[in-house]
């Protein structure tokens, strides 16, 4: 990478020391176009890999923690809604044991 960067630099001061009036020197600023854009694409992978599929090991590693981070948060959000769904399954079955014990003694 550092390689083509200098070869890439060397490029642009050849490119600029010539004036571009003909072919060849338009035949080369299409040749820095080019190296420019592989060499932003050569940076873009190194950022991204981790968050791309089965690239790399540390892109699994990424998925793996991401998943684990997920799957545990669901977890606490499902483990919270069933502690509130029998906090208040409890209360109505309460609810209805004194609503039952209220009409017996009504009926007596």
């Amino acid at each position: 990478l550092i390689m083509e960067w200098r070869l890439f630099l060397n490029l642009e001061v050849f490119n600029i020391a010539i004036t571009a009036t003909s072919v060849v020197d338009y035949g080369v600023a299409f040749f820095l176009i080019l190296k420019f854009l592989t060499l932003l694409l050569r940076l873009l992978q190194l950022f991204l890999y981790p968050f791309f599929w089965g690239w790399t090991f540390v892109g699994a590693i990424w998925l793996a923690g991401a998943k684990y981070y997920v799957k545990e948060s669901m977890n606490k959000d499902c483990m919270a809604r069933l502690a509130k769904a029998s906090v208040a399954e409890s209360m109505a079955v309460d609810g209805m044991w004194e609503a039952t014990q209220t009409h017996a003694v009504n009926l007596a």
